[in-house]
């Protein structure tokens, strides 16, 4: 089978299934303080959303395969209406594996030669047995009215008991369920029970009155193979496992030991049944849903089937079926930034995903799908986005799966798209843009990236860039945070803001990630300062000042660059040394006159 069905019917077929998927997480997200995993199951809007998905199976030939498996779980673990789960069951395995009644098989298996045989029809016996085993019980007793025709008078009473011990069984189905009145059912069905046992004596002694009659040894035969079909049929009735194990196939033994021998009423009563019986039907998925091994029962699925694997898997889990030995994230958990082994399920609906984004471009969809993959679904979304992140779509389709991110509380992934707009909008020249989106992706690398692209071009022109100072995540970087600062003393020099820019220079220059050169620049923007006949400095910080001005004046490397930036900042030419000297006599007059401290 392909991973997913064909193009032609394939993508409506998956954007149907994802809409009853995501009203199914729209309805459990919005009633989580009243939706515990223990309700889940009993809430009625859960199960009528999870009803739809066998509707949809059915309205799609490719997806008939889905059919009988989906059928079956949703009898038995997510039903639409309290019936009893053995006749549902019953019904099931009706459904799908098809018995004939008397007249079908009258047509489907004529045998002149086997009608004229004196045991009758071998078919009467093996269908009376299976449809017994089954509880289809009408067609169980038309086998044996019809097949009473076939035995010699003296057995015939024991048919005839053997078909009202049914009839007795079917008058107690007729009027009420263990799901109606669970004491009255099993009260009348053990009265029901013991007629059965009573009627012990009376069918051994009719064997016994046949037996007597019977002289020759061929007769002898055909007498024991006649006894040997009635006495399987009433030890069925009796519940004896060791003639109802071995007279129909693994579902209708189940059915047989569910209504004679072991006669349950609940889930866990079904399904520790179904795993005592020995499974004869090992390549079929179903037998092992029916005992509750789920793990091997999606084992036994094709490992590639993805669709059944994460929807039916996912009904499972969230209706309480499946336990995932891992508890729901706490809300307002710490994101979790490396994977996790979570369960298997949550590896299929990851497969899922990336195939429906893939193949049908379900981006969104898969996004959905991936949000309740536990601890691991940030990682898995980030992964389905790539780096680069979708270089085929554009920026407006990369803010729409950022909504949804956002929606889902998924902060990592909201980070790692913000990340990818940056990168967008840095190769398309906005810096400023791309700033603000590494801010809000609090990627320090690409800010620093940025700070050294303006902190080059500043000492190159002079001019400072489109600085972005109102975000306070920009801040968390250590070189934008010198250029958010950096630019603030600009404005402050320019409005004569003497405190705040001598504030700003001596806290730019405490600063260990202070670009190279950055010092000279400082220097020379403390001239207009130093030029004010008001101390804004103390006797130590001049100290410090004439510290830097002897580094700067004796590197030879840097003498161009005084000149050049004394330039940009003054709009006068002076060489080096004239600019230097300029400085040296301001701080020469602060060291004189400055104060300890200033106030």
């Amino acid at each position: 089978m392909a991973r997913l069905l064909n193009n032609q019917y394939g993508m409506q077929f998956y954007r149907e299934s994802y809409s009853i998927f995501y009203e199914l997480r729209s309805h459990l997200e919005s009633n989580q303080s009243r939706l515990s995993q223990e309700t889940v199951l009993g809430d009625r809007d859960v199960i009528g959303i999870l009803s739809k998905y066998i509707d949809l199976t059915y309205a799609y030939t490719q997806a008939e395969k889905y059919i009988r498996i989906w059928d079956l779980c949703q009898r038995l673990y997510f039903p639409m209406e309290s019936a009893d789960l053995i006749i549902s069951l019953r019904d099931w395995l009706n459904c799908y594996d098809e018995l004939p009644n008397v007249e079908e098989a009258k047509c489907q298996r004529q045998d002149d030669e086997e009608e004229s045989s004196p045991v009758g029809p071998a078919w009467i016996w093996e269908y009376a047995r299976r449809h017994l085993l089954r509880g289809n019980l009408e067609e169980a007793m038309d086998m044996l009215t019809f097949g009473q025709s076939f035995v010699e008078a003296e057995l015939q009473p024991v048919i005839t008991k053997i078909v009202e011990l049914i009839a007795g069984l079917n008058d107690i189905l007729s009027c009420c369920s263990s799901s109606d009145n669970k004491t009255l059912f099993w009260e009348k069905w053990a009265s029901w029970n013991e007629q059965c046992k009573i009627g012990h004596d009376e069918i051994q002694n009719a064997f016994r009155i046949q037996h007597n009659r019977t002289p020759g040894n061929s007769e002898l035969s055909v007498e024991n193979e006649k006894k040997g079909e009635i006495k399987k049929l009433y030890y069925i009735l009796m519940g004896d496992q060791k003639y109802i194990n071995p007279s129909g196939t693994y579902f209708e033994v189940v059915l047989g030991n569910a209504w004679f021998a072991k006669p349950q009423s609940s889930l866990t009563g079904l399904k520790s049944l179904a795993q005592d019986i020995e499974n004869t039907a090992t390549d079929d998925a179903c037998s092992y849903f029916l005992m509750g091994q789920f793990d091997e029962a999606f084992s036994m699925l094709l490992a590639n089937d993805f669709w059944l694997h994460a929807h039916l898997g996912y009904a499972l889990i969230i209706t309480g079926n499946f336990a995932t030995d891992a508890a729901a994230e706490p809300e307002g958990s710490s994101p979790n930034y490396s994977e996790n082994i979570i369960h298997p399920i949550y590896y299929s609906i990851q497969s899922y995903a990336q195939n429906i984004a893939q193949e049908f471009d379900m981006l969104e969809e898969a996004m959905i799908y991936l949000n309740c993959c536990q601890s691991n679904k940030e990682i898995w979304i980030i992964e389905l986005l790539g780096d680069p992140i979708l270089p085929l779509k554009n920026i407006e389709y990369l803010h729409t799966i950022l909504d949804i991110a956002s929606q889902c509380g998924l902060p990592l992934v909201e980070k790692h798209i913000h990340k990818g707009i940056g990168h967008r909008y840095e190769h398309a020249n906005k810096l400023r843009q791309a700033t603000i989106e590494y801010g809000k992706a609090q990627d320090l690398q690409s800010l620093d990236r940025l700070s050294h692209h303006e902190f080059s071009r500043y000492l190159r022109t002079g001019k400072l860039g489109d600085v972005v100072t109102d975000m306070e995540s920009l801040k968390a970087c250590p070189h934008y945070a010198i250029l958010i600062t950096y630019h603030e003393l600009r404005q402050h020099l320019a409005q004569k803001r003497w405190k705040e820019a001598s504030l700003a220079i001596l806290h730019l220059l405490e600063n260990k990630h202070l670009p190279p050169k950055f010092e000279t620049v400082l220097l020379i923007d403390n001239l207009p300062i130093l030029n004010e006949p008001t101390h804004y400095y103390s006797s130590e910080n001049v100290i410090l000042f004439i510290g830097l001005l002897k580094q700067i004046a004796q590197d030879a490397s840097n003498q161009a660059f005084i000149a050049k930036y004394y330039k940009f900042i003054e709009k006068q030419e002076y060489s080096p040394d004239i600019v230097t000297a300029k400085i040296r006599e301001r701080l020469a007059y602060k060291a004189a006159t400055a104060p300890t401290e200033v106030c």
